[in-house]
Order: C-alpha cells, then structure tokens, then sequence
C-alpha cells in the first residue's frame, strides 16, 4: 500500500526535468518535420518565496477546513431533530471525509502547488499564418513574424545537460531564424 502522506514531501525536480526533456523532444521533432503548427508549454521555475506562501495558505486550509466539516456535521446533528442513530452516523460521516481530505486530497495539493504550472506559459506558432500566439495566466498575445516578439527560453534538464543544452541552441536559432522572436532566459 502507498503510504500517502508522504506525497508533498517528495522533490518534484523530476517532474521538471521529465517535463523539459520532454518538451524539447516534441517541439524539436515538430520543428524538424516542418508542421504548421507547433505548440508548447514552458514551467518557468517557481519562486522559493512563492512557493512557501502557496504551501502556508494550503497548510492553513489543511487544518479550517477539516475542523469545519466536523463542526458542520455536530451542529447539524444536534439542531436537527434527526435521533441519536442519525446524529452519530452524520457526525462519523463528517469525520470519515475530514479524515479522507487530511489523507489524500491535501498531500496532493501541495505537490500540485509546487510544481508551478499556475505560471505555466504556452505558445503556440502557426507557421501558415506566420503568428505566434503567447499565453501568460490566461492573457493572450498575439506576434506576427518580424515583430518585436520574445520568447521564453525552453527549460534544461538537470539530467543530461549537456545534450539538451545543444538541442535547445539549434532549435532557438531555428525558430530566431524563421520568425524572428529572441527567447529570454
């Protein structure tokens, strides 16, 4: 059996790493291959002061909201006219849930929290219409080729740097090449 409450403790440097390799992999590919339209998503790395605020609030939230739900369920106990029966099993039911929340659906909050996807940018390239269209916490920007465009630089790997380092020269001087945009990093 998984032992649950250890999920937010684990690092999540791989899932960056899995998620820069793998980005680099696919746009390159599509690059390559000439399709007219390629999209991809950058997780910039998350600022450490942000993420202990984004853990703080979920922690916080880890202990209200259970103790709301038990205090929910013993106040409908006993203002409602239920029987000793009822109330007993309303009040195991709101501790079973508050109890199922602490387990499972914290833990994996904080992990979710720290993997940054909330600052997740995604461009997408349409080389037919020659646009790129640049989306940030859900504002779109739309950039023709040969304007005044920048890029977020793709990610490295920490594994395998050096190969991916080389990929992810090519490609920017590809893409640079065809549309114009520089990449910032």
């Amino acid at each position: 059996m998984q032992d649950f409450t250890q999920i937010g403790n684990q690092p999540n440097d791989d899932f960056h790493n899995i998620e820069a390799a793998k980005t680099l992999d696919t746009v390159f590919n599509e690059w390559q291959s000439g399709k007219q339209v390629v999209e991809w998503t950058v997780i910039p790395p998350a600022d450490p002061q942000e993420l202990a605020n984004r853990e703080k609030m979920l922690k916080m939230s880890m202990f209200s909201s259970p103790i709301l739900l038990v205090g929910g369920c013993v106040l409908a106990a006993a203002f409602a006219d239920l029987g000793t029966t009822m109330s007993i099993i309303l009040i195991a039911i709101g501790i079973g849930l508050a109890v199922c929340e602490l387990m499972f659906l914290f833990p994996y909050m904080i992990k979710m929290a720290r993997k940054n996807l909330i600052n997740a940018i995604t461009i997408k390239i349409d080389r037919n219409k020659k646009l790129a269209t640049i989306t940030r916490q859900q504002q779109n920007k739309k950039v023709k080729y040969g304007q005044q465009g920048v890029l977020p630089a793709f990610r490295l790997p920490e594994t395998n740097r050096s190969q991916y380092a080389d990929k992810r020269a090519a490609l920017q001087q590809q893409i640079t090449a065809e549309t114009g945009f520089l990449f910032e990093e």
